[in-house]
């Protein structure tokens, strides 16, 4: 039986906008604004992997950028879990990817100094640490029936990939990284989520390819959401820490 492959490509975009916002935070005065939150900020995309000869999508979520973020209230005492690490470093980011969903755990801006006089240190965008948790996750939802004859087995956010190594870095010659994490259903579905980066750009992709072999169409929806635990400084942005 010939490999099935679905790519479904997700746009990071609001990276590039966060770090604006954050060095805007840092240089500039704070303007008085009121804000909407949400609890979770979710996007989704239905997708089938038939049986039969190799078929494509693509998937671009990037137009949709939340006003704001902020998290399911458990998670605002705890850190979420963790299992391996997986350290990515760019030309301007510094990332952790944990191999516990796969998710992007930390994030820090290496061109942008976390103050604007006397310290050097990186600014942290993204952290999972409990106090200021800001995390990225994306998955597929299959909580249905599976009577129709698909498979529906697919990986979440509380799914435990496997990795090829724990230490990436974009190397001088080279303008384009990738990180592969894989994860294999009961069913012989195979998962692939490749992380994408690019010298110069602050743009995360993420692709995922489904290899399915198990003799039986597969059906998913694919979601994305950010995960910040509650800010309680009204002075803080919307989407940052400070």
């Amino acid at each position: 039986m010939e490999q099935q492959r679905l790519f479904l490509t997700i746009g990071l975009f609001f990276l590039l906008y966060l770090a604006y916002d954050a060095w805007q935070l840092e240089f500039s005065p704070k303007p008085v604004t009121t804000v909407e939150t949400t609890n979770v900020t979710t996007q989704n995309q239905t997708s089938d992997v038939p049986v039969g000869a190799d078929t494509t999508a693509s998937v671009d979520n990037s137009s949709s950028v939340p006003s704001s973020i902020k998290p399911a209230t458990n998670l605002a005492s705890k850190a979420v879990p963790q299992a391996q690490r997986v350290f990515v470093e760019t030309d301007v980011l510094r990332l952790e990817i944990d191999s516990y969903g796969g998710d992007v755990r930390v994030v820090d801006l290496i061109k942008y100094p976390k103050k604007s006089k006397g310290d050097t240190t990186a600014f942290r965008l993204m952290d999972d640490a409990a106090k200021d948790l800001f995390i990225a996750q994306s998955g597929f939802a299959g909580k249905r029936a599976s009577n129709d004859g698909t498979v529906i087995a697919a990986p979440n956010h509380n799914s435990i990939y496997k990795v090829e190594n724990t230490n990436y870095k974009l190397v001088e010659g080279k303008d384009t990284l990738e990180v592969n994490l894989y994860w294999n259903s009961p069913d012989n579905v195979l998962f692939v989520k490749t992380y994408q980066f690019k010298r110069g750009s602050y743009q995360i992709g993420v692709t995922y390819k489904i290899v399915n072999k198990s003799g039986r169409d597969w059906r998913g929806n694919l979601y994305q959401q950010l995960q910040r635990k509650d800010f309680e400084d009204e002075n803080q942005s919307s989407f940052i820490y400070t």
